[in-house]
């Protein structure tokens, strides 16, 4: 017999909730947060679990109630930034490996072997519709900010063999894919248009890569924070003094 944690990893954003599911082995199921990690919260009977409001990495465990010793099983939660989100959205339809997506200030070398590699560019960002709000209803005052951005977003298809060539029409798909729906939803992000067409920057490096493709597409996401507050009840009356 043996115990499921599912999904087995999972990337999201900031503060974002996500419901953990086990099966198999003997319930009640009990699910923990590894310490250590990003800081993120679980309910222990439910398996619903809060991403913190830090980017990192978090380990979920499940245990079930088999005796003498009981199952476990874990999952990775990857606390991610929207464009972070994007690779892992064309990674797993691509079904290659996380590691051969860089983000531009990564600095990283051109690759050496045949496969395809990518790179994200934020290539501008501006904010609109910021909010804040407070609530005095718990034991103090919170403050809640949430700010939109937009931004545009260059995506680099490099490979010294075939794959940026034979692969570049199912990046597209992959943008507009059921998993890329499914992820956008439960970030909070949308990716706002798609690229007309591909730009072709194959001879760039000369013969040092074979094949090279650009795609430019809009980004908008939502950035939430809760803090607490003191400014709203800081305030005193001010004292009167009447001359005789």
């Amino acid at each position: 017999m043996s115990l499921i944690l599912t999904p087995p990893s999972i990337s999201i954003n900031q503060n974002v909730p996500f419901p953990f599911g086990a099966s198999g082995g003997v319930s009640p199921y009990a699910f923990t947060v590894k310490a250590g990690g990003a800081g993120g919260t679980i309910n222990s009977s439910t398996g619903s679990y809060i991403a913190p409001p830090s980017f990192g990495v978090d380990t979920i465990i499940v245990t079930d109630s088999t005796t003498p010793t009981a199952l476990t099983a874990q999952s990775t939660v990857n606390i991610v930034s929207p464009i972070q989100l994007l690779g892992d959205i064309i990674t797993n339809q691509l079904g290659i490996s996380s590691s051969r997506c860089w983000l531009w200030d990564q600095k990283q070398f051109d690759p050496t072997d045949n496969n395809l590699f990518i790179i994200l560019s934020m290539l501008g960002c501006k904010p609109f519709g910021n909010k804040i709000s407070y609530d005095g209803s718990g034991s103090g005052l919170t403050a809640t900010q949430s700010t939109n951005f937009y931004g545009q977003v260059q995506i680099d298809l490099i490979s010294r063999g075939l794959d940026a060539l034979n692969l570049k029409e199912y990046v597209i798909m992959a943008l507009r894919s059921d998993y890329a729906e499914s992820q956008q939803e439960l970030n909070s992000f949308k990716i706002a248009t798609l690229p007309t067409s591909f730009v072709n920057l194959s001879n760039l490096d000369g013969s040092a890569i074979l094949y090279r493709f650009t795609i430019t597409i809009a980004l908008q996401w939502m950035v939430n924070t809760t803090v607490a507050a003191n400014y709203f009840n800081t305030f005193s009356s001010p004292s009167i003094t009447t001359q005789p």
